[in-house]
């Protein structure tokens, strides 16, 4: 059976500089060479920490930001594809009703001056489906569906919680009945108790309707909890691919272990034994040399400055680090420990 998902080579590039004839003269490389799959009723968390180009790389796929280059194989039915990468926006508006997008933010994300009933049954009223009377029955499904009172459709996104209100916005993603659905941080801006809450909403959704969730975020507990699988992400692109179990557990480029060293701990009496990483994520405007993550990494040898890493398949995983490629592994010795490297004198 084909994927829902095909990403091949994706990058997203935005001009810095440019000439007086307005030609681009230095480039902002937010996304590069991303490729990955997904399938019907899988759920993909993407990691990684800020400016690593995870929202990014979930808006070129909606296709709100235009890729430089790529593919974006979409197949809704199971039979048809479509490259998104390649269509105009005339021929995507038909396409669009398939995939959905959740915001981060639920206060910003709905406007305040439309009642619930209006901003749940915009997408029908857009698409040009059904009529004043069954646009209002379907909002009160969804409301019902997501753990909203429908008789609260008349109500404006003032009178809600914060919790109340990423509810809505899932209902509004729901009205079309999706295939895809990307998850831009949609329970970072909550509270803990109320994260909760919706991630198993949305878990008891993917059951149900049987959608595909790209889930980007930066708690890797919240992504264990509801992602099938995990990619990481540095400075726009993918470092380690694999099922969730696989990378968060026995992982193997030393940037997913960094972040899982140093992941916050339910317990008042844990004792970080590793340094975290130092510097920041490198200006995608000058990326360095090699491999992007050379100058943070504390395994770092001569070769990772010079050579840009391949993917490389192993234990069931996509890792792109020369530490794993065959040519490469010499540099390293094979007793080599991260955990010592990396450990306070």
């Amino acid at each position: 059976m084909k994927p829902l998902l095909n990403v091949e080579n994706l990058s997203v590039w935005f001009p810095k500089k440019v000439s007086f004839f307005g030609k681009p003269l230095t480039w902002i490389k937010a996304v590069n060479g991303v490729t990955f799959q997904l399938k019907a009723g899988e759920t993909l968390g993407l990691v990684g920490e800020s400016g690593s180009g995870k929202s990014t790389t979930g808006y070129a796929i909606m296709r709100a930001l235009n890729p430089r280059e790529g593919k974006i194989e979409f197949c809704p039915d199971g039979d048809t594809v479509y490259d998104l990468a390649s269509m105009d926006q005339k021929e995507l508006r038909p396409i669009r009703k398939h995939f959905q997008l959740i915001f981060q933010d639920p206060f910003s994300s709905l406007n305040p001056r439309m009642t619930v009933r209006d901003l749940i049954a915009e997408p029908l009223k857009v698409s040009g489906q059904g009529t004043h009377k069954e646009h209002t029955e379907r909002v009160k499904e969804l409301m019902a569906e997501v753990g909203l009172n429908p008789a609260f459709l008349n109500r404006y996104p003032h009178a809600f919680s914060g919790g109340q209100r990423q509810r809505i916005v899932i209902a509004r993603a729901l009205t079309l009945n999706p295939k895809l659905i990307i998850c831009d941080e949609a329970v970072s801006a909550l509270d803990v108790s109320v994260q909760a809450q919706i991630l198993n909403l949305l878990m008891e959704l993917k059951e149900k309707h049987n959608l595909a969730y790209i889930f980007i975020g930066h708690d890797l507990e919240v992504v264990r909890h509801i992602a099938d699988r995990v990619a990481v992400m540095y400075a726009g692109r993918l470092v380690e691919d694999g099922s969730a179990e696989d990378v968060l557990t026995h992982s193997l480029h030393p940037y997913t272990q960094s972040l899982l060293a140093t992941a916050p701990r339910p317990d008042p009496h844990f004792v970080y034994e590793n340094k975290p990483l130092s510097g920041e994520v490198p200006n995608p405007a000058a990326l360095p040399s090699g491999c992007v993550f050379h100058p943070r990494c504390p395994v770092a040898k001569d070769c990772c400055s010079e050579k840009v890493p391949q993917h490389t398949q192993l234990d069931g995983k996509s890792v792109r680090c020369l530490m794993h490629e065959e040519d490469s592994k010499h540099n390293w010795d094979e007793s080599f420990s991260l955990a010592e490297t990396i450990q306070d004198d």
